[in-house]
């Protein structure tokens, strides 16, 4: 029996090219975790949080008792790794939306429209596009759960989508955000104005 969907940020990573842990760069005064937070429960979604490196950092600085946490032990082994430490919770869902922590500009409206895109096709695995680009999250049927045990931890969750292209549907969306991987500091301080944090 499926249970409700969930959503799982991936936040393990070690943040080596920003200098500063990504989960906790501010973005109009919240933490970058705590607003993709957040935006899913603002939509009903059940919410995993995958830590690995700065883990102890990242729990003594943000609330994440809304949440479902998880430690990935060997983050080093990249996102498919930490992705497989939240399989318990998610393995059974109806759905998957899987949320890296640099891309925290996404808009609650593209959240939705991913979902609702789900509710009219059930069987497709969603990917948002903003002018012809491909970003995240990405939304992952029931039906595919299971090909991510299989997956390369090289490849991770995008040997599901090459596997299975022909049930790829792309959601447009007027997002920049999707497309936004925020990794490196210039990049943060370009979109803040100023940056909330003193890089170490």
């Amino acid at each position: 029996m499926q249970s409700a969907p969930v959503t799982v940020i991936l936040a393990a990573g070690q943040s080596t090219r920003m200098g500063v842990s990504k989960p906790l760069l501010k973005f109009d005064g919240i933490t970058a975790v705590e607003r993709i937070v957040a935006q899913h429960r603002s939509l009903g979604q059940k919410v995993a949080v995958v830590l690995g490196f700065n883990s102890a950092e990242i729990q003594r600085s943000v609330d994440l008792s809304d949440t479902q946490l998880f430690i990935n032990p060997s983050p080093e082994d990249g996102p498919l790794s930490s992705l497989l430490c939240a399989i318990e919770f998610f393995k059974t869902s109806e759905f998957l939306l899987l949320h890296p922590v640099d891309h925290p500009l996404v808009k609650v409206s593209t959240l939705s429209a991913l979902i609702g895109a789900y509710r009219r096709t059930r069987h497709c695995i969603l990917v948002p596009t903003y002018h012809g680009k491909k970003g995240h999250p990405v939304l992952l049927p029931h039906r595919f759960l299971s090909e991510l045990t299989h997956a390369p931890l090289a490849e991770g969750a995008r040997w599901v989508v090459r596997k299975n292209r022909s049930a790829v549907n792309y959601v447009s969306v007027e997002d920049q955000g999707i497309v936004e991987n925020i990794d490196t500091w210039e990049r943060y301080v370009e979109l803040t104005g100023f940056p909330s944090l003193v890089r170490k």
